[in-house]
């Protein structure tokens, strides 16, 4: 799967999960989009399920910006 499917697949479950519809790489995950440490976890597990991959509770800390979700998830994706 390559960057752009993922990224779109991404945006598409963080959109369902906040109703934020126009999302771009620079966005905080907590501050613009509105996670809180609830949501975030129920976003993990959707991005799990979604990608048949597994995210550490650990990997979570270097995650800030909507871009950086993407960029991990594409490298679990490979």
């Amino acid at each position: 799967m390559d960057r752009t499917a993922v990224e779109q697949k991404v945006k598409e479950i963080v959109s369902n999960l906040t109703g934020t519809g126009d999302i771009s790489p620079e966005m905080d995950i907590m501050e613009d989009l509105g996670f809180s440490s609830i949501s975030l976890m129920e976003l993990i597990d959707c991005l799990e399920q979604e990608f048949h991959i597994s995210i550490k509770v650990t990997e979570l800390k270097r995650i800030f910006t909507f871009g950086d979700l993407v960029d991990m998830t594409e490298k679990k994706v490979g």
